[in-house]
């Protein structure tokens, strides 16, 4: 019986993949909006979708324009919908491009599309 009990309770603290989402919001990079020289220092963003650490699809985000809060919201596109399996839980991560180098952020909560 007690065994029983902790496996029901690992099961309700496990966290769930969001499921059929429409968009990906990620904090700007706080260099976003800065310049040297005339050139930015952040040029671009990578969106990467993967499943178990192994990266899937990438899509080149350009520079999309930050919300007052610091934050850029980017629709998931008909393109990634195509090339991600239905119910198989995904992660993505954002890099950041500049002219100096690249550089990833952390793995997003897991998400799956059922549809």
């Amino acid at each position: 019986m007690r065994w029983a009990l902790l496996v029901l309770a690992l099961q309700l603290v496990t966290p769930r993949a969001t499921v059929n989402p429409s968009q990906v919001t990620f904090g700007a990079s706080p260099d976003h909006g800065t310049a040297i020289a005339g050139h930015d220092i952040v040029s671009a963003y990578d969106l990467a979708y993967l499943r178990s650490g192994a990266t899937v699809y990438v899509e080149h985000l350009g520079k999309p324009a930050r919300e007052a809060n610091n934050a850029i919201t980017v629709p998931i596109s008909a393109q990634a919908r195509t090339r991600l399996t239905r119910n198989v839980e995904y992660t993505v991560q954002i890099t950041t491009i500049g002219p100096g180098g690249s550089s990833a952020g952390p793995l997003s909560n897991g998400f799956k599309f059922t549809r």
